[in-house]
């Protein structure tokens, strides 16, 4: 992930344990980009 340091005190005032940003990046915006063409697959995260 690539996050602009505008986000970076707002991000980490919204995160605690493993609650992670994806809300603050859900209600911020973020664009997924697909990168399927740059690794072998080997890390995947999965639900």
């Amino acid at each position: 992930m690539l996050l602009g340091r505008a986000h970076w005190e707002p991000l980490a005032g919204s995160v605690r344990g493993d609650t992670g940003a994806g809300l603050y990046l859900r209600t911020h915006g973020a664009v997924g980009i697909d990168c399927t063409d740059l690794g072998g697959g080997d890390d995947v995260d999965r639900r």
